[in-house]
């Protein structure tokens, strides 16, 4: 392969910057440019970089294949953060036979190389991007392999039957589909509940890792800006007293408790002439049906029957405690101007969707990617189970093969180069 480069630290003026290498050959290109070399791998060594006689202090650290993070030669060069002496050390690099690292190169050739599969490296995607305590926490979990490890343990049990139904394939003089078949449909159906408790994580694996759309929805001038404001800590949003302040949505995040709230305040609902009114309330409308959560905030004693039409996840939050001294039947009562019962709706929200739990949670299915391969094997397993008496024993191993290659595609076993490049290219340079 290619010996390649990537600058891994972000472009732009800097205390440091590290330029990353892979692949056979790299150690005697570098003793060319950095001395002293380091005399053992895994040791950051200080030195002089000599680049077409710049020289500049730097450091390096070397690493032998095969304990490499790509399997192969590796080094990372330290040095200042320039952005000209970046750019003159790539030029210099690149006319001695190295090329530019694409998104996620490196971790590509650790994928080749054996040195990990697809879904620790979809963590490590995750990782680079998570937002939130929450989206950290499961994606730390996937690059530290537990969902891999999972699935290569299920895909040995669908080995182990695959291999029970080839001998009553083979050897049918022996009449071993009686004695077998119960044995086959027991291991079956763990796999099918393993799978079925795997496929429940899904929601909360979207809570994790994108947090929870919350639009705030109701009449005009009931305070939804308000609470927006006081939910996010700061003035977000202008408030007035007049009607019809908001007309557009508004779109703030905060984080509590390690989960995000994606909070978006909407333009009050009524019947109006005012066409730039009226696209704020269509836009009020469609925050509503997209958000995982719709917070219906009301200023009045009285429930609106829009409020009790939302089939979604919904709470009733009565406004301006502080001005009308009543409380209702509401989820919350509260008072965005005052703060009053402000910490108690997150926390009503983050109990709603699950916080602890998430939080807490071994495996969590964040991808959509993952959640479609372990519906397919599912449904698969489901197959071989429901017709196990039924069907011939070739036919049931087609079912079995088939769950075996949608589980090989969250690793990587059995995934094609497609996939596989679609996969990488998500990376940042350098990784």
């Amino acid at each position: 392969m290619e010996k390649i480069i990537a600058l891994s630290t972000p472009q732009g003026r800097g205390a440091i910057a590290v330029l990353r290498f892979s692949g056979e050959g790299i150690k005697e290109k570098l003793k060319k440019y950095f001395s002293p070399f380091p005399s053992q791998a895994n040791q950051l060594k200080a030195g002089k970089i000599n680049l077409d006689g710049i020289t500049d202090s730097a450091m390096l650290v070397y690493f032998d294949a095969p304990k490499s993070y790509t399997g192969e030669e590796m080094a990372e060069l330290h040095i200042h953060g320039s952005p000209m002496l970046i750019k003159t050390a790539l030029e210099i690099f690149l006319s001695d036979g190295f090329v530019m690292a694409q998104n996620g190169e490196f971790t590509k050739r650790a994928f080749l190389n054996g040195k990990t599969d697809l879904a620790r490296s979809e963590g490590l995607i995750d990782l680079i991007d998570a937002e939130s305590q929450s989206a950290l926490k499961a994606a730390s979990d996937l690059a530290q392999n537990k969902l891999g490890k999972k699935i290569k343990n299920l895909q040995s049990e669908l080995t182990d039957i695959r291999a029970l139904i080839e001998a009553t394939l083979d050897y049918p003089e022996e009449d071993l589909e009686g004695t077998q078949l119960p044995s086959i449909e027991k291991k079956l159906q763990n796999i099918i509940f393993e799978l079925q408790q795997l496929l429940k994580t899904a929601s909360d694996g979207k809570t994790a890792k994108y947090g929870i759309n919350i639009a705030l929805i109701g009449n005009v001038n009931v305070g939804k800006s308000s609470l927006l404001n006081a939910l996010a800590g700061f003035d977000r949003v202008i408030v007035s007293a007049e009607e019809g302040t908001t007309r557009d949505t508004v779109t703030e995040s905060i984080l509590y408790k390690g989960l995000r709230f994606n909070l978006t305040d909407t333009a009050g609902i009524r019947e109006t002439k005012n066409e730039i009114e009226k696209i704020g309330i269509s836009r009020a409308k469609k925050a509503s049906e997209d958000a995982d959560l719709v917070i219906y905030v009301i200023d009045e004693p009285i429930i609106p029957l829009e409020y009790q039409e939302i089939k979604k996840p919904k709470l009733l939050v009565f406004n301006k405690t502080d001005q009308l001294g009543q409380f209702i039947k509401a989820d919350v009562n509260l008072s965005a101007k005052e703060g009053t019962n402000i910490q108690l709706l997150k926390e009503v929200i983050y109990n709603k969707f699950n916080g602890e739990g998430i939080l807490s949670a071994d495996i969590l299915l964040t991808s959509s990617r993952h959640v479609s391969c372990i519906k397919n094997a599912y449904n698969a397993v489901k197959q071989a189970n429901e017709n196990l008496y039924s069907l011939t024993m070739d036919i049931i191993a087609s079912f079995v093969n088939e769950a075996w290659l949608s589980l090989g595609q969250i690793t990587g076993e059995t995934d094609t180069q497609t996939v596989i490049d679609e996969i990488f290219s998500k990376f940042c340079l350098g990784k």
